[in-house]
Protein backbone atom coordinates (compact mmCIF):
# COMPACT_ATOMS: atom_id res chain seq x y z
CA UNK A 1 0.00 0.00 0.00
CA UNK A 2 1.49 2.98 -1.09
CA UNK A 3 0.59 6.01 1.82
CA UNK A 4 2.50 9.17 3.46
CA UNK A 5 2.70 9.80 7.25
CA UNK A 6 4.01 12.60 8.52
CA UNK A 7 6.99 10.71 10.25
CA UNK A 8 7.88 8.71 6.68
CA UNK A 9 6.63 8.23 3.03
CA UNK A 10 6.21 4.08 2.44
CA UNK A 11 8.21 2.36 -0.58
CA UNK A 12 5.52 2.64 -3.68
CA UNK A 13 4.50 -1.09 -5.07
CA UNK A 14 6.75 -1.90 -7.94
CA UNK A 15 5.56 -1.06 -11.00
CA UNK A 16 3.98 -3.28 -13.62
CA UNK A 17 5.59 -1.44 -16.47
CA UNK A 18 7.47 -3.85 -18.62
CA UNK A 19 11.21 -2.63 -19.76
CA UNK A 20 10.35 -1.53 -22.98
CA UNK A 21 7.88 1.07 -21.22
CA UNK A 22 9.86 2.16 -19.05
CA UNK A 23 12.56 2.73 -21.42
CA UNK A 24 9.97 4.85 -24.04
CA UNK A 25 8.67 6.81 -20.87
CA UNK A 26 12.60 7.44 -20.26
CA UNK A 27 13.28 8.29 -23.94
CA UNK A 28 10.22 10.50 -24.08
CA UNK A 29 8.86 8.58 -26.79
CA UNK A 30 5.23 6.50 -27.33
CA UNK A 31 5.30 2.85 -26.42
CA UNK A 32 3.75 1.00 -29.25
CA UNK A 33 4.63 -2.87 -28.54
CA UNK A 34 3.21 -4.02 -31.64
CA UNK A 35 4.99 -1.75 -33.44
CA UNK A 36 8.56 -3.42 -33.84
CA UNK A 37 9.79 0.16 -35.54
CA UNK A 38 9.01 1.62 -31.99
CA UNK A 39 11.86 -0.04 -30.91
CA UNK A 40 14.44 1.50 -32.95
CA UNK A 41 12.73 5.12 -31.82
CA UNK A 42 13.34 3.95 -27.94
CA UNK A 43 17.02 2.83 -28.41
CA UNK A 44 17.52 6.08 -31.01
CA UNK A 45 16.14 8.55 -28.43
CA UNK A 46 17.87 7.25 -25.50
CA UNK A 47 20.92 7.51 -27.36
CA UNK A 48 20.28 10.59 -28.28
CA UNK A 49 19.47 11.74 -24.36
CA UNK A 50 22.76 10.26 -23.28
CA UNK A 51 24.46 12.23 -26.02
CA UNK A 52 23.05 15.50 -24.65
CA UNK A 53 23.64 15.07 -21.38
CA UNK A 54 26.75 14.50 -21.47
CA UNK A 55 27.10 16.96 -23.79
CA UNK A 56 25.75 19.60 -21.05
CA UNK A 57 28.16 17.81 -18.24
CA UNK A 58 30.98 18.61 -20.14
CA UNK A 59 29.92 22.35 -21.09
CA UNK A 60 29.72 22.81 -17.10
CA UNK A 61 33.22 20.97 -16.22
CA UNK A 62 36.48 22.94 -16.68
CA UNK A 63 37.63 23.16 -20.24
CA UNK A 64 41.07 21.16 -19.83
CA UNK A 65 39.94 19.24 -16.54
CA UNK A 66 39.66 15.51 -16.72
CA UNK A 67 36.50 15.46 -16.17
CA UNK A 68 35.59 17.78 -18.88
CA UNK A 69 37.34 15.39 -21.71
CA UNK A 70 35.76 12.33 -20.28
CA UNK A 71 31.96 13.83 -20.82
CA UNK A 72 33.06 15.06 -24.05
CA UNK A 73 34.55 11.87 -25.19
CA UNK A 74 30.85 9.93 -23.72
CA UNK A 75 28.88 12.61 -25.63
CA UNK A 76 30.40 11.78 -28.80
CA UNK A 77 30.13 7.83 -27.92
CA UNK A 78 25.97 8.19 -27.47
CA UNK A 79 26.06 10.18 -30.91
CA UNK A 80 27.76 7.53 -32.37
CA UNK A 81 25.78 5.07 -31.13
CA UNK A 82 22.78 7.44 -32.58
CA UNK A 83 23.91 7.73 -35.58
CA UNK A 84 24.77 3.74 -35.87
CA UNK A 85 20.89 3.27 -34.99
CA UNK A 86 19.42 5.72 -37.25
CA UNK A 87 21.15 4.33 -39.76
CA UNK A 88 20.32 0.54 -39.04
CA UNK A 89 16.44 1.56 -38.55
CA UNK A 90 16.32 3.41 -42.25
CA UNK A 91 17.83 0.18 -43.90
CA UNK A 92 15.82 -2.04 -41.51
CA UNK A 93 12.62 -0.22 -42.80
CA UNK A 94 14.18 -0.06 -46.82
CA UNK A 95 13.96 -3.62 -46.55
CA UNK A 96 17.83 -3.89 -46.72
CA UNK A 97 19.72 -6.14 -44.34
CA UNK A 98 21.65 -4.54 -41.28
CA UNK A 99 25.31 -3.15 -41.66
CA UNK A 100 26.57 -4.89 -38.51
Amino acid sequence: MVGCTADHAEVPEPSELSGVERAAIFAGVESHPEDPANLFRIAIACEERAAAFFGEKSRKTPERSPDHQLYRELAAEEREHAELLTTEFARWEAGKPGLL
